[in-house]
């Protein structure tokens, strides 16, 4: 397809780890000019909402010439120079051996891997907003998991948390239960199980992949049911996604309606220390954001359901047959504590 246009179409894959099982490229952002439209989302059909059903997502589109440099600059140098990342469209392509060692040095490449670009106004008006460019790769020095924590930590009234699958990485879970001991009003908008992009509605054609959103359900009725004296409070408010037969996959997270995290990371282990994440830190001091944040907030959750117990989650016993089944053999075999590490 490339070959058919005059314009230099370059397109290059980036082989983060040898099995994808094991990590994988989930870098979000495109750049036009200078604009960044941010999002979580994948760009294709169920996203862009072409046919019957849509994924539920979030986008932000930010006017900054420094930050899509910034940006574009990052790729070229970790990527495209190093020849880490080869180009698709040619007509030869490295062998498997060739591929393996670009693989072990782009690894090292990327844990000490930064953007060229420091927290900065994107306010033409003045310094009240201002925003910086974030990327995670292992967990450790993982410059992106730092300031999710960082940013869960320093909130001192509210917090909001997005994610479509309820299984957080355990220092993020550390984390959620101090704010809610300091008096932090935590809010968790989550996927229900059937707004899964796994969940398979017809038993019939159910197979392994399908018991994915009912480990998750089973994790977030495990954690209502210890955080219940919150919710009873109203310090703790979960809210269940569920619109028809579309799926959701929000991510982020809102600190005092003051420090936004715009990212495709979604708050679980593989994204904590398999996957290659990105994000932007949004320092809104003067709160300018909040009009479109609240707006964005009342567009989500016309769809949810507040969740007050933990016995409003259906238990094991209702599942149908098949993921019931399924469930008790996982865990006869504990190997539902390993799918954990990688869901």
């Amino acid at each position: 397809m490339a070959g058919q246009y005059s314009e230099s179409i370059a397109i290059y894959g980036v082989p983060v780890k040898r099995k994808e099982l094991m990590g994988v490229w989930h870098f979000k952002g495109m750049v036009f000019d200078d604009t960044l439209l941010y999002t979580g989302a994948s760009i294709n059909d169920i996203y862009l909402h072409q046919h019957d059903k849509y994924r539920l997502d979030r986008y932000y589109q930010i006017q900054s010439t420094e930050i899509c440099e910034s940006f574009c600059q990052f790729l070229q140098d970790t990527f495209v120079k190093t020849e880490f990342a080869p180009q698709l469209n040619l007509t030869t392509l490295p062998n498997k051996i060739q591929v393996k060692s670009k693989i072990a040095r782009l690894k090292n490449a990327l844990k000490v891997a930064h953007f060229n670009y420091s927290s900065q106004s994107i306010d033409p008006s003045g310094e009240a907003l201002s925003a910086a460019l974030l990327i995670g790769f292992g967990r450790r020095k993982n410059h992106l998991n730092q300031t999710i924590r960082e940013t869960i930590r320093q909130a001192q009234r509210n917090l909001v948390l997005f994610t479509p699958y309820f299984n957080l990485p355990k220092p993020v879970m550390r984390d959620l239960r101090s704010a809610l001991k300091r008096g932090v009003e935590v809010t968790i908008i989550i996927g229900d199980k059937k707004a899964n992009d796994f969940f398979i509605a017809d038993e019939d054609k159910f197979s392994m992949i399908g018991i994915i959103p009912y480990i998750y359900e089973t994790l977030l009725k495990t954690f209502l049911k210890k955080q219940q004296k919150y919710i009873d409070s109203n310090k703790l408010k979960v809210r269940l996604w569920q619109h028809d037969n579309n799926s959701f996959h929000l991510k982020g997270i809102v600190a005092d309606e003051r420090w936004h995290i715009l990212t495709g990371n979604n708050l679980n282990p593989r994204a904590w220390g398999l996957d290659l994440e990105n994000g932007l830190l949004i320092d809104d001091a003067k709160q300018k954001l909040l009009p479109t944040f609240t707006e964005e907030l009342a567009e989500i959750n016309q769809h949810t359901q507040l969740i007050t117990s933990f016995l409003q989650l259906e238990s094991q016993e209702q599942y149908p047959e098949k993921p019931k089944r399924l469930l008790k053999k996982l865990r006869m075999a504990q190997i539902d504590r390993i799918l954990k590490r990688f869901l």
